[in-house]
């Protein structure tokens, strides 16, 4: 099997079994509920904890190898209890649903995996490589190209900025990703330092 995907297997699984301990819930608004889903939090054993991160991690190492191209994805998460896929790895080693984070999306790639734990939080990477990293500076090159070749009515028709301020934060974008990349290659930054943009 790829290494790549083991890796990025176990970093999501493990990240997820970690969760569970001790979760956030986080809807953008401090609230009575927010305490009341802390109570709601249940102790889980260790056997349930390896147990849940061997069938998550199973899943993910089927799902992301089927994947035919390096920008496709499968997503997991979280809105006020677990999509299905984590309801049912979690039903099978019963624990319970009140254990799971509010408002946490992770993204997974062949190349990459990145999560939003909670409403107020930017999402971050659990694991990327050069290539990923690469690529967003690729795409955002393509974009700035894009919008270059636009005239004013094109950002008129769908936006409240000039051409001029959209390539500005286009451009700033792919600098991001640049320093994003050099930091990461120099080891400076962490995967977990970098911000999905």
């Amino acid at each position: 099997m790829n290494n790549v995907i083991d890796e990025i297997a176990t970093v999501a699984s493990e990240w997820w079994a970690r969760i569970l301990i001790d979760p956030k819930f986080d809807n953008g608004e401090a609230s009575f509920a927010d305490i009341l889903a802390k109570i709601a939090v249940q102790d889980i054993s260790e056997r349930q904890l390896i147990q849940f991160k061997s069938l998550l991690g199973q899943y993910i190492i089927d799902n992301i190898s089927n994947l035919t191209s390096p920008d496709e994805s499968i997503i997991m998460g979280c809105d006020y209890g677990p999509d299905t896929n984590l309801r049912h790895f979690a039903n099978e080693c019963l624990i319970p649903e009140s254990n799971f984070p509010w408002k946490t999306t992770m993204t997974i790639g062949k190349d990459f995996c990145y999560v939003k734990y909670g409403y107020t939080e930017l999402p971050t990477y659990l694991y990327v490589t050069e290539d990923r990293l690469q690529r967003r500076i690729d795409d955002a090159v393509k974009t700035v190209e894009y919008y270059q070749q636009k005239d004013n009515s094109y950002f008129n028709e769908w936006s409240s900025y000039t051409k001029d301020e959209i390539l500005k934060i286009a451009n700033d974008t792919v600098e991001k990703c640049r320093r994003d990349l050099e930091d990461f290659k120099n080891g400076t930054r962490q995967a977990t330092d970098i911000v999905v943009s």
